[in-house]
């Protein structure tokens, strides 16, 4: 049995300097670096009017695609806020008031002292007792479906409503002692 293999490296013969045939193994696959050298011996040479047309441009970038501003009056353009809230007394609301109201009064003393939190909604009314949520807060809430009128239909909606008291999680449990 004789097995052939096919080599990839050829034999070359040259002549050196003193006029000797000289022989070496060359590869027939020339190597990433020659490569690099002849693309930039290429460059270097003047170009043809041909190979001026032939050159490929590299593909343009593609911009984003950019939304056309709506048109918008005004009033718009100030940008409303969605929400607001103004206080019964008009105050700001003071800085640090967690802090401030961390011992304020008990646990004990807010939940059998409080009133029952009711509010009305496009003549919806929604009540919630005093509580105390999972997170150790005190506090009230309030949820229910309501009919909310709008453009003359009525439609039905889902209310929530969480109120929770900055710094009541401090609060003394004094309810133990009693």
């Amino acid at each position: 049995l004789h097995l052939a293999f096919a080599c990839p490296r050829q034999h070359e013969r040259e002549l050196d300097m003193d006029g000797k045939k000289k022989e070496a193994l060359v590869d027939p696959v020339p190597r990433e670096e020659e490569k690099k050298k002849e693309s930039k011996e290429l460059e270097m040479l003047p170009k043809t009017h041909e190979e001026e047309e032939e050159e490929e441009e590299p593909p343009a970038k593609k911009s984003k695609k950019r939304k056309k501003p709506a048109q918008t009056t005004d009033e718009e353009k100030k940008k409303q806020p969605t929400h607001s809230c103004i206080t019964r007394s008009g105050a700001t609301v003071p800085k640090k008031l967690k802090d401030r109201q961390a011992d304020l009064m008990s646990r004990s003393e807010f939940l059998n002292g409080a009133e029952s939190l009711e509010i009305d909604l496009w003549g919806n009314k929604l009540k919630g007792l005093p509580r105390s949520f999972t997170s150790g807060n005190l506090g009230w809430y309030l949820c229910g479906k309501i009919e909310v009128p709008i453009n003359g239909r009525t439609v039905w909606a889902q209310a929530g409503l969480n109120v929770t008291i900055p710094g009541s999680k401090e609060w003394d449990n004094d309810m133990d002692d009693e």
